[in-house]
């Protein structure tokens, strides 16, 4: 019975990275459901066991931020808006906390780290079915292509996550037929996501990719040289299938980064920047209310930058907390033995540099890694094993 909420946590990561593929009319996305299921399974499960985890200060940090986001209820420009955000950060809360209830050890973080690569999978092969079938990105016709029912950057951060995560699990696995097969599947996830993220034309992924792939050529010493060759080999043979096969007009977008920087407008961005300071230059203390710049009588839409929309929405307090927040999370990781550090490390390293051209502070992709860094510090704490045991390194991925 316990193992049941565990399993259905697992297909709620998996849909993670695909979530605005597939909805169902009244309920919403197919996530949303599989996150009903799992809280209703684990309530009811934990009420029976009378077993619930103490939470971490991550999770009272996170509350207290939380907390100002539904206050601000009673100054915000747009209570439909802030009350719509409210109801996100309250589902994302209580996910975070199953998930570090669920999660009490290494194999089970693994295993739903594991659980999000395959559900990037999904992602990537929508991205290359839509290109082979010529749908492009509606609002271009530069040969911009992206799946999964995704904006295309949004795709681009949720894809280059994976890469590192999935090095990682390749270059950690153990040595059973099962291991061996998903080892695989993670090497190959690599060149395919870089494929994927190459087609959306989207000149930030040229940036976040970058920790990804210092992280992993900083690393390739623990594999073979036997595989290092391979990994060579796939490179050469993704950059051979890109300038072949993607459109001239998609390298043309991807090489004006500098020229875009230079100019100071990053596809319009800047402006909006802009336009949302100030707003907060009148809303300084406590801003205009939690989701509030997307109301018609604000910005219309969201800053781009989800620093600036902390600081616009909920003001210098919210600022605060939030960056407690960060703090607390980029601690976390440094605590850690030497693989985990350096996988937490370059994700966050990748959420920073991401996030300062999307709005994602209230995304499950950001909050999922947040989860994952905050467990598998508590297990270096807690822990009186091995630090081999502590990096995953030969555990199976399925709890016992």
């Amino acid at each position: 019975m316990s193992s049941i909420p565990f399993y259905l946590s697992l297909a709620f990561v998996f849909t993670i990275p695909w979530e605005s593929a597939v909805t169902i009319g009244g309920i919403g996305t197919l996530t949303r459901l599989v996150g009903m299921c799992t809280v209703a399974i684990w309530l009811g499960v934990s009420l029976l066991q009378r077993s619930f985890r103490r939470p971490h200060l991550f999770h009272a940090a996170a509350g207290i931020y939380i907390f100002w986001n539904i206050m601000s209820l009673y100054w915000t420009v747009d209570p439909a808006m802030t009350a719509a955000r409210i109801a996100t950060y309250v589902q994302t809360a209580a996910f975070v906390y199953i998930l570090w209830d669920l999660y009490r050890t290494p194999q089970t973080v693994r295993a739903a780290l594991q659980a999000y690569i395959l559900g990037a999978y999904v992602a990537v092969g929508s991205t290359l079915s839509n290109f082979l079938h010529g749908q492009q990105i509606g609002r271009y016709d530069t040969g911009r292509f992206a799946g999964a029912g995704a904006n295309a950057c949004e795709l681009i951060m949720i894809l280059a996550l994976g890469l590192p995560i999935a090095w990682h699990l390749a270059t950690t696995s153990g040595g059973s037929v099962k291991e061996r097969l998903l080892q695989s599947l993670n090497y190959i996830f690599i060149p395919a996501s870089l494929f994927a993220m190459t087609l959306t034309g989207t000149r930030t992924a040229l940036l976040v990719v970058i920790p990804a792939l210092f992280h992993i050529a900083g690393t390739t010493g623990r594999i073979r040289p036997l595989y290092r060759l391979a990994m060579f080999v796939a490179f050469l043979v993704v950059l051979f299938i890109a300038k072949g096969h993607i459109p001239q007009a998609t390298f043309e977008r991807l090489s004006t980064v500098g020229s875009s920087i230079e100019q100071k407008d990053l596809d319009g961005r800047v402006e909006l920047w802009r336009e949302s300071l100030r707003t907060f230059s009148d809303h300084p203390i406590l801003g205009i209310g939690s989701g509030a710049l997307c109301s018609p009588r604000e910005l219309g839409t969201v800053a781009h930058n989800t620093f600036i929309s902390v600081l616009t929405e909920q003001g210098l307090v919210g600022f605060l907390l939030f960056s407690f927040l960060l703090i607390l999370i980029f601690y976390n990781a440094l605590n850690q033995p030497g693989k985990l550090s350096g996988l937490w490390v370059t994700l966050l390293s990748m959420w920073c540099i991401g996030v300062s051209t999307v709005s994602w502070e209230n995304t499950k992709p950001t909050w999922l890694i947040f989860c994952f860094v905050v467990t598998t510090a508590h297990f270096a704490l807690e822990s009186t094993e091995p630090r081999e045991r502590l990096q995953m390194d030969t555990q199976s991925i399925y709890p016992r």
